[in-house]
């Protein structure tokens, strides 16, 4: 793995990757003013926002900011003292769903799973399995999501809500109560998202 750590200036972190056995790059570069890296897996920022005014930092419209880097927020949290961790991916080329409605009391529904999973690839689509009020399984090529809340609107592409959801590119999204939890392609929790 390549390690690239982008600075402003080398010096901290030369000698405290050089401590700690880290073979890691370190360029100097104003991410101000020229993007951090190009065709990168994931890029880590901290403490951005501390050397700004307190003006200009509330002016920062994330959402917004986003649209313009082709990046999702998939993730967040705040730690104790008031940190906050964000964790954005790249937005993915969104494909063409089919939906496959699955429920325990019936199995009709695994023979469209077969057809869908056949045809997917050569159409460039995803396949999407929602359970929807029941109690509670994907690849690149297919995704789950479960909802377990009888208070939220049923399953519809064209409801904003789902469509956020989807838009994050994971695998899996489970749907509780007033919240969401977004799992990885590693089946590990990577959020838990108040709504």
């Amino acid at each position: 793995i390549d390690l690239q750590v982008i600075a402003d200036f080398a010096d901290n972190y030369t000698k405290s990757l050089h401590q700690k056995n880290v073979n890691a790059n370190v360029v100097i570069r104003d991410v101000k003013n020229a993007p951090p890296a190009q065709d990168v897996h994931l890029v880590i920022a901290a403490n951005i926002l501390l050397n700004q005014s307190h003006e200009t930092a509330v002016q920062v419209n994330l959402k917004t900011a986003l649209k313009k880097t082709d990046l999702t927020l998939t993730g967040n949290q705040t730690d104790p003292v008031g940190k906050a961790y964000l964790l954005l991916k790249k937005r993915e080329k969104r494909r063409e769903p089919i939906v496959i409605h699955i429920t325990e009391k019936n199995l009709s529904w695994l023979e469209g799973v077969k057809t869908a999973l056949k045809t997917s690839r050569s159409k460039d689509q995803e396949v999407l399995f929602v359970s929807q009020d029941e109690k509670t399984l994907g690849s690149t090529i297919a995704g789950y999501i479960f909802i377990q809340n009888k208070n939220v609107s049923k399953f519809d592409l064209s409801v904003q809500f789902y469509a956020e959801q989807l838009d994050k590119g994971l695998i899996a999204i489970v749907l509780k109560a007033r919240q969401s939890k977004t799992l990885s392609t590693l089946a590990i929790a990577l959020s838990c998202l108040n709504k």
